[in-house]
């Protein structure tokens, strides 16, 4: 863990060319290390001053305006400046060179917002929040984030935490003034309790798909076996020749991935290798690769070929399709007149979509149907949705531990059993919100900050 005591400073606007910069300072010493290097009016709290910051020639650097934030009243709770000086790649890191040799030390990706947590001022899923909106890659996405960071989460895991301490300190007081009358809940007291949590605990859970797809983390991948047209249908939905397109058969030894846009929404796109038996080691790697990939994916693509019949590796690849989502799609479909191409009943009861990648030919229909089956015609913002996996894991351990008291109440365990049960569950909740937690998952978390956030 970074040591809190110490003053820290990071260029927080992105390298490069621009009309304005920003360097940050945060921590005790923030005021006295920036005043070292700045020549110009009184800094007062929260007021923007005009000067110039010089080096130790005192040769000046930039006009800049610097802001003092006097703590608690600033992002972190500590005593921060910010430097607004002039864009591009060399003032920025002279006023941060400055500030380094005058005692702040660089800070560590996500070390502002860190403090902030720890010091009050964000709880964990608030802080997750700011790192989605620098992140949001859509608007709706960074709608969502601002939702979170406006507490609209936290206020969700405050009431689930607020009936389970609830339920659990009943049970508690039971137990220990069994001999005295107080109110008892009755089973069916209880059952709806845990059952009004649980139901909580499910609705919250339904929103991870809204983030997860509006942030562009739904996955789809295009299979099928070698050669009908999985690279062409590819470059046809990218609008780009991203694939190399031949008539050889296992062109594809590895996957590509790129984005596509999907109702507005990116999508991660996979064109997969040619799934057939083969002998060749490097194309058995990727056709493995390809079966691994199918597994975790929101969605695939099943290309037929309509230039050929249905053979052995179609079949195999359907039959292996089965547990998965897929829609199966017909491409080269304007060779079907030709050939009398023609679906057996393995295949016709799927619904087949017919295109023709090569010429551009019903793909709009194609791109409807994606939308429909990862039912992003019906995202719309929800005020405190999971935005990470990390946030649905926690909230999925918290809906088990919930379903094991509801059981241990159905098979009639002692209150001690079911308050023990609860507890765990108050841990999770406690784990999203970052009341329990541990210096890894900080660590993990805001790692995959930038530098001077």
């Amino acid at each position: 863990m970074y040591n809190p005591d110490d003053t820290i400073c990071a260029i927080s606007t992105p390298a490069g060319v621009g009309a304005l910069a920003i360097v940050r300072l945060s921590g005790r010493n923030s005021k006295n290390i920036s005043e070292k290097s700045f020549k110009g009016g009184k800094l007062e709290d929260k007021k923007a001053t005009f000067g110039n910051i010089i080096d130790s020639n005192g040769i000046i650097i930039d006009d800049v305006v610097m802001i003092w934030y006097k703590a608690p009243g600033s992002y972190t709770a500590e005593d921060m400046v910010e430097v607004i000086c002039h864009g591009g790649y060399t003032v920025s890191q002279q006023i941060l060179e400055l500030f380094c040799n005058a005692g702040a030390r660089l800070a560590q990706p996500g070390e502002f917002t860190l403090r902030a947590f720890l010091n009050g001022k964000l709880d964990l899923t608030e802080a997750e929040a700011v790192n989605s909106i620098i992140n949001a890659k859509t608007l709706m996405s960074k709608q969502l984030a601002t939702f979170n960071l406006e507490g609209k989460l936290k206020n969700k895991l405050d009431m689930i935490n607020s009936k389970l301490f609830e339920l659990i300190s009943v049970l508690e007081a039971e137990i220990d003034f069994s001999d005295e009358e107080i109110d008892k809940l009755n089973y069916n007291e209880i059952q709806d309790n845990l059952s009004d949590i649980q139901a909580r605990i499910e609705e919250l859970l339904s929103t991870y798909d809204i983030g997860r797809i509006a942030e562009g983390r739904a996955q789809i991948a295009i299979v099928g076996a070698p050669n009908v047209g999985k690279s062409s249908l590819f470059n046809a939905l990218l609008r780009s020749e991203r694939a190399i397109v031949t008539g050889i058969p296992g062109t594809t030894r590895d996957y590509l991935t790129e984005y596509v846009n999907i109702g507005g929404y990116p999508v991660i796109m996979t064109d997969t290798a040619g799934i057939r038996q083969s002998e060749q080691e490097i194309e058995i790697i990727g056709i493995n690769k390809s079966r691994e990939l199918i597994s975790n994916v929101d969605l695939c693509i099943f290309i037929l070929d309509a230039s050929r019949p249905v053979n052995d590796e179609d079949r195999e690849i359907a039959e292996y399709l089965n547990k998965y989502a897929h829609i199966l799609v017909v491409n080269k479909a304007d060779l079907m007149d030709k050939r009398g191409y023609k679906l057996n009943d393995n295949f016709s009861d799927r619904n087949p979509l017919y295109i023709s990648a090569l010429r551009r030919t019903g793909l709009d229909i194609l791109v409807k149907e994606i939308q429909k089956r990862l039912t992003i015609d019906l995202i719309e913002p929800v005020e405190g949705a999971l935005l990470s996996q990390r946030q649905y894991d926690c909230v999925q351990r918290t809906q088990k531990s919930v379903g094991n008291a509801i059981t241990a109440l159905a098979q009639n365990e002692s209150e001690e059993v079911i308050i023990s049960i609860l507890r765990e569950a108050l841990d999770h909740v406690g784990e999203l919100s970052g009341r329990i937690t541990s210096e890894e998952i900080l660590n993990n978390i805001f790692s995959k900050f930038c530098i001077g956030k």
